[in-house]
C-alpha cells in the first residue's frame, strides 16, 4: 500500500493535471491508473529507502491508525509527480517545462525526507520496538 493515492495527487495537484501528466501520448483526459500505481509506487520505496535506518517502523503508520503521517503523504504525492513528469519529458512532452517542475517537486520532497531524518519534523508515526542488549541473569 503506498503512502498515497490516486485521489490525493487529484485533490492536491487537480484531476487535469493528473491526467495530463500520467499520459505518454496526450491524448486522454483521463489519469492512466496504472501509470499513476507505478509512480505511488515508487514514490513509496523511495521514501522507505531513506528513512529505513531511521527511528519508525515501516511501513510508516500513525498510531493505531492505518494512514500514513501527513508529512510522508505529501512527500509521497511530490516524488509521485516528479516521477510523471520526469516520464513526459523524456518522451519528448513539455520536455522544458515538465523537466523543471519534476526537479521542484524531487527537491521539495527531498528536502522535506533529509528535515525527518536529522530530527528536525518529528513524524506521527510508530516508532521500532527499542532493542535492549542486557544479560540475562539467571537465579538458583
Amino acid at each position: 500500500m503506498g503512502y498515497c493515492t490516486i485521489d490525493d495527487m487529484n485533490l492536491w495537484f487537480g484531476q487535469a493535471n493528473i491526467a495530463q501528466w500520467s499520459s505518454l501520448d496526450g491524448s486522454s483526459s483521463q489519469p492512466d491508473a496504472t501509470r499513476l500505481g507505478a509512480a505511488i509506487d515508487t514514490a513509496t520505496r523511495r521514501i522507505e529507502d531513506r528513512l529505513r535506518s531511521g527511528p519508525y517502523a515501516l511501513p510508516l503508520r500513525q498510531p493505531n491508525a492505518q494512514a500514513p503521517p501527513i508529512a510522508i503523504r505529501d512527500v509521497c504525492m511530490m516524488f509521485a509527480a516528479a516521477w510523471l513528469l520526469e516520464s513526459r519529458a523524456l518522451a519528448g512532452l513539455d520536455a522544458p517545462s515538465a523537466a523543471a517542475m519534476a526537479d521542484r517537486l524531487n527537491a521539495g520532497a527531498a528536502r522535506r525526507l533529509d528535515r525527518i531524518v536529522r530530527g528536525h519534523e518529528q513524524l506521527n508515526a510508530t516508532l521500532k520496538p527499542i532493542a535492549t542488549h542486557a544479560p540475562e541473569i539467571v537465579l538458583d
